[in-house]
């Protein structure tokens, strides 16, 4: 290890552009501005599951970004500055990406030095999120800047064991990314036959059922109008009194709208409840298979337990009275997201569909027989998705594990092997 070294003696920070009149036009031709939310809170891009905003005027072009670039959150909106200096890097994919204000630009001037491979994953670990907060500026909003980045210090490894502690730890990411489009191949599966069957009503055997006129228009005959807790009971979470740090630790997964997105199924949560903070409330304890759908502040997000769990109070869950109608209940309130925003809105500048709201809402509810079929068909999916879900879990906690040990030197890198499928 080459001890004490500045990071600014080999790279700089560069400062993004303060675009205006950003648009959600979801149009593929237009650039991405590139904003906090879209980053993951351990490191990479969730564009697929963020709001995407995008720009249709003229810009500098320097602030074009190119496929590989690494930039840096640079302000957290939390006081703990959980996410202050959180990496991302711009995508292959073939669309134009921006570099917007409060995010960092890393530019390497001493490639004998550094690797950018490695100092991405330099800024996942805590020891340089420790130096962002120490030195950032701000009580509850969080802000550092391109020199306090720029002032942090630490053992530089030599270049050829920075590439390999990028290779290693970028394996484990290449394993997790694989398995995320394998996840949502089978999501996608699921979803087409359901739009073939309960929108377009190409169910088996629909050539012998006829479309009658209902509420929501013409409809397969038998089939009927439901309202959600009909489906099962509706529970709305609430979160245990913080005042009693007793009341959360290690026993019951506690879900926030954080650990839904992106998620058929919520593996993980930021948060645990103590059983003690549990049976505070034993009555909004939700068992596996429920189908959590978010009703407060961004609604519409949908996932499922995989485990008993609480939630906050944000979220409004259904326990399936028929655990066959999971996979229809998943897609039916998946489908309510405009639904649920202009139920709640109200006027207001947050969405909040309260739970009367939530299980007032009416839906088709199929012939039972049709329900269940589709359970044989898209289960398997589900529970495929789940078992890869399962594995990308344990991939991301031994990764996470590794790599303070690997950026410290704490490990012989020499002698790591790379993950397996």
């Amino acid at each position: 290890m080459l001890g004490g070294y500045r990071l600014g003696n080999g790279c700089s920070i560069a400062h993004g552009y303060a675009f205006s009149g950003m648009t959600e036009l979801h149009d593929q031709s237009l650039p991405i501005v590139v904003n906090i939310g879209n980053f993951k809170y351990n490191g990479g891009f969730r564009f697929e599951s963020t709001k995407i905003q995008q720009y249709a005027d003229d810009y500098p072009d320097r602030f074009r970004l190119a496929p590989g670039d690494v930039l840096l959150v640079m302000t957290c909106q939390t006081a703990g500055g959980e996410i202050l200096g959180i990496s991302g890097r711009i995508p292959d994919d073939g669309r134009t990406y921006l570099h917007n204000q409060r995010l960092g630009k890393v530019v390497i001037h001493r490639p004998d030095d550094l690797n950018l491979g490695y100092l991405y994953y330099l800024f996942l670990s805590p020891a340089f999120n420790a130096h962002l907060v120490a030195t950032a500026s701000g009580a509850k909003i969080l802000h550092t800047a391109p020199s306090r980045i720029e002032s942090f210090t630490w053992n530089r490894p030599p270049l050829p064991v920075q590439r390999r502690i990028a290779d290693i730890l970028s394996a484990y990411d290449d394993l997790i990314e694989n398995n995320t489009k394998r996840i949502k191949i089978l999501e996608e599966m699921a979803r087409s036959l359901y739009r073939e069957w309960f929108v377009n009503f190409r169910f088996p055997g629909h050539e012998k059922v006829q479309l009658v006129e209902s509420p929501i228009g013409k409809v397969p005959k038998g089939w009927t109008i439901r309202r959600i807790d009909e489906y099962g009971p509706v529970i709305t979470g609430k979160t245990p009194s913080k005042a009693d740090p007793s009341n959360f630790g290690s026993d019951i997964a506690f879900i926030k709208l954080p650990d839904m997105h992106g998620n058929v199924f919520c593996i993980k949560t930021s948060e645990m409840l103590s059983a003690k903070g549990a049976m505070t409330q034993s009555n909004k304890m939700l068992p596996s298979n429920a189908i959590c759908v978010s009703c407060i502040g961004t609604a519409g997000i949908v996932c499922i337990t995989s485990e008993p769990s609480h939630t906050n109070q944000q979220i409004n869950s259904i326990v399936p009275a028929e655990p066959s109608a999971r996979e229809y209940i998943f897609f039916i309130v998946q489908g309510l997201g405009d639904g649920l925003r202009a139920l709640g809105a109200n006027g207001a500048t947050m969405v909040n569909v309260n739970k009367e709201k939530f299980a007032s809402i009416k839906t088709l509810w199929p012939e039972p027989s049709v329900v269940h079929q589709f359970h044989q068909k898209a289960g398997p999916c589900f529970e495929q998705i789940l078992k890869l879900q399962q594995v990308n879990a344990r991939l991301v906690q031994t990764r996470d594990i590794l790599l303070p040990r690997l950026i410290s030197g704490d490990i012989d890198v020499s002698r790591l092997p790379a993950p397996r499928a």
